[in-house]
């Protein structure tokens, strides 16, 4: 995952998304997979905009999928 942005808000924001993403891991078993991971980060971003506390970040993500 590459951010840009203000200082604070990229080491905020990447701690944050790397942190819940790991919890849903533990709670439910299995890893996201990467459509999942970006859909679930930019609901994040999505829902601090809303607010008057929000992030101002960039992300771009980036991986691969392995089909089984």
């Amino acid at each position: 995952m590459m951010r840009i942005g203000e200082e604070g808000d990229v080491a905020q924001f990447g701690d944050w998304t790397k942190r819940n993403i790991r919890l849903y891991a533990i709670r439910n078993g299995y890893e996201l997979c990467l459509k999942s991971a970006h859909h679930w980060s930019r609901r994040g971003i999505a829902e601090a905009l809303r607010t008057e506390d929000y992030y101002a970040v960039d992300v771009l993500l980036e991986g691969e999928t392995h089909v089984q």
